[in-house]
């Protein structure tokens, strides 16, 4: 489960560096009708961080 949990912040992390670049940029979001930062992040993390806390550290 810790392995699952690392594997879902790992992803909002590079999805977080990605939204970044796409904010300096002035890029929209290449999902159309999404906005910048994109919601799969916020999901991505949100997962990872419940799974962990219910894992433990």
């Amino acid at each position: 489960m810790y392995t699952t949990a690392c594997v879902f912040l790992l992803i909002a992390g590079l999805l977080a560096l990605y939204d970044v670049y796409l904010m300096i940029t002035k890029k929209p979001n290449p999902v159309k009708d999404w906005p910048v930062p994109c919601p799969m992040t916020f999901l991505f993390l949100g997962i990872g961080l419940i799974i962990l806390s219910i894992n433990g550290f």
